[in-house]
């Protein structure tokens, strides 16, 4: 359990053919729909405090966008571009969604915050490689830009 959040995420079909996501207790007991509407959700991540959850959600072709939500399912609102090709969702420490993003010169890596601010690519990309990086957030800081302007 993380904080007074249910353990378990659901991947879940809703009767269309769109995924949706649902927490429940470790016994399977307390079932509740974090996402809605007419689209993929997947890829689910709680954020260290576990008031929210940062996931994917497909907006069409290409689009996948990283979307975060209260742990309730409130508050629901994508934090980058929908026309993007954004996946795999992780926390930092300091509670900001980094995310791989596939795009015509390769996979790059990108920081947001969770209201959507302070979106930024991290100053590495890899142009032979795309949709098989994964990753996970260690407890060093952030990389930071060398200069103003240089993490485009």
């Amino acid at each position: 359990m993380v904080g007074d959040q249910p353990d378990r995420f659901r991947p879940h079909e809703d009767g269309s053919s769109n995924g949706q996501i649902y927490v429940m207790n470790a016994d399977g007991a307390g079932v509740n729909p974090i996402t809605h509407g007419g689209r993929d959700f997947e890829q689910p991540a709680w954020s260290p405090s576990g008031r929210l959850i940062a996931f994917t959600a497909t907006y069409g072709q290409p689009g996948t966008a990283i979307e975060v939500a209260v742990a309730n399912g409130s508050g629901m609102h994508p934090v980058s571009p929908p026309q993007w090709m954004s996946y795999n969702p992780v926390w930092t420490p300091d509670g900001q969604v980094a995310f791989l993003v596939d795009g015509a010169t390769g996979t790059s890596i990108y920081v947001v915050n969770p209201d959507g601010t302070g979106l930024r690519k991290l100053p590495r990309s890899w142009p032979d490689v795309q949709s098989v990086i994964e990753f996970a957030w260690g407890s060093a800081s952030l990389p930071r830009p060398a200069g103003p302007g240089s993490c485009n």
